[in-house]
């Protein structure tokens, strides 16, 4: 059974995969939790009141941040889009 070899090869529960055809002869497989949720940006100050930026996955683990602090809120924005943030949600208001 083709589900029995998933789970030899992936070690995946069976209750946990949902799987599509884009043609007769490709099956694709997914873990649904990775199409759950999607990446969401925000924008934080930190202890010393500088602005930083913060991407988390679908599952809250932050998957990007910004390695520096900003004195201006715009600079924050700016180094985000640079770095493929397309919106940000500003949570330091």
């Amino acid at each position: 059974m083709l589900t029995d070899e998933i789970q030899g090869l992936y070690n995946v529960n069976a209750s946990m995969i949902e799987y599509y055809t884009l043609s007769p002869e490709a099956i694709y497989f997914l873990p649904l939790h990775c199409m759950a949720k999607q990446n969401r940006s925000v924008l934080i100050k930190d202890r010393k009141g500088e602005f930083r930026w913060e991407t988390y996955a679908g599952n809250n683990k932050t998957i990007g941040a910004s390695t520096e602090g900003f004195h201006n809120r715009a600079d924050a924005i700016e180094n985000a889009k640079m770095n493929g943030v397309k919106k940000i949600l500003d949570k330091t208001k």
